[in-house]
């Protein structure tokens, strides 16, 4: 399987994300809740998403919440030449149903909350019609709008924050810090 985000193909988002896993494998990616999780073991899930998804698998709802999991669905989406579509899983059924048909998506993924390997993270395929694969667009937000129905926006891959960057950073790449909302 390729992935999309491979340096060898410019660099975005994805590109600078593997190639600081590849720089600084041991430095931690991520803290939540004391435990640390590395730019190996991020890179590792990202790739482990991507491949359960397949190429260009469209727009994918992910379960988005303050995590890890979170996070590696994200870049895992992308890392697949998807389209990243959160959904807050503390939403009533009825309204993230109604997200999901109006953004399109036919598959939506759970990584979880601290996800070890790609056997934490699920799958479920919507038995409807989506969009085919994309690389036009980069994620769908939502708002309210007037009606007070979700409306989706969408973003494309071109526009920050997914846009092309100039080139690699020498320094160090951060550590994300998780916490859960209070």
């Amino acid at each position: 399987m390729q992935v999309v985000g491979d340096a060898s193909t410019g660099h975005d988002v994805v590109d600078e994300f593997l190639l600081a896993a590849r720089a600084y494998p041991e430095r931690p990616a991520i803290i939540r809740n004391g435990r640390e999780l590395s730019y190996a073991d991020l890179a590792a899930l990202v790739r482990a998403v991507a491949q359960r998804l397949g190429t260009r698998p469209g727009i994918v709802g992910v379960h988005a919440t303050h995590s890890p999991g979170t996070i590696a669905g994200l870049l895992g989406v992308w890392a697949a030449g998807g389209t990243y579509c959160p959904v807050d899983p503390a939403f009533p059924a009825k309204r993230r149903e109604a997200m999901l048909a109006a953004a399109g998506c036919r598959t939506v993924l759970d990584a979880g909350p601290q996800p070890k390997s790609a056997a934490d993270v699920s799958l479920r395929i919507l038995d409807r019609a989506g969009p085919d694969g994309s690389d036009e667009l980069a994620y769908i937000l939502f708002t309210s709008g007037s009606t007070g129905e979700p409306k989706p926006v969408m973003t494309p891959r071109s526009r920050p924050p997914y846009g092309r960057f100039a080139s690699c950073s020498p320094s160090p790449p951060p550590t994300a810090y998780c916490s859960s909302p209070r």
